[in-house]
């Protein structure tokens, strides 16, 4: 017959055992989330494209303004709602589910029956190198506009001196460049942001 201790002990390890199985139902609907936004990335990266293409179809012959400004305005828009996207997928939602990872790693050491899924995720490297392997799709897909938008200034201004091209060129590189380290810097490596974030608590405790 169970003693009294017995069922309590037995209670309190499936209240744990329901607060694990949440915090990786969190994890996935956090990281279904991102898919979502890297899904729509995508499609605004296609339409995009898409507007592009309608610019100089035999359709577009009659627009009241330059096609090549057209162009310029559709890829300025697209990387606005692209940065939008990044830093909403991962800057919030990439630190929501960290925070649950790091949860779910607390439980895994506190509780040695639980299963070691995340603290063998974590230390056998398997999610080190993220977000910043996703930041690259987001590189991709904005540097495409921006080359568009480049490509279109230096046609516009095609007709002034040599001297201005080159500078058009050079301010395009440049801008890429600069694009790229701020969405990596915002984001950065997956371990140390776990760290960052274990530092903050510590701190407040």
């Amino acid at each position: 017959m169970r003693t009294n201790a017995q069922k309590k002990t037995k209670d309190k390890k499936l209240r744990i055992f329901g607060v694990y199985i949440r915090i990786i139902d969190a994890i996935k609907h956090y990281d279904g989330v991102q898919t979502t936004y890297r899904t729509l990335s995508s499609t605004l990266l296609l339409s995009a494209f898409a507007a592009i293409g309608f610019l100089f179809s035999s359709k577009a012959a009659k627009l009241p303004f330059d096609k090549f400004i057209g162009v310029l305005f559709v890829c300025v828009t697209g990387l606005g709602a692209l940065t939008i996207l990044c830093v909403l997928d991962l800057f919030f939602q990439e630190r929501l589910l960290i925070a649950n990872f790091i949860e779910a790693i607390k439980l895994e050491r506190d509780n040695k029956w639980l299963p070691t899924i995340h603290h063998d995720m974590l230390h056998n490297g398997i999610r080190h190198s993220a977000p910043n392997r996703k930041v690259f799709f987001y590189i991709g897909c904005s540097s495409c506009l921006i080359i568009f938008a480049g490509a279109s200034l230096i046609y516009l201004f095609y007709s002034a001196s040599l001297s201005l091209i080159i500078l058009i060129s050079l301010l395009i590189v440049f801008f890429i460049i600069f694009y790229s380290y701020f969405l990596l810097k915002i984001t950065g490596r997956f371990d140390s942001l776990i760290k960052k974030i274990l530092i903050k608590k510590n701190q407040n405790e």
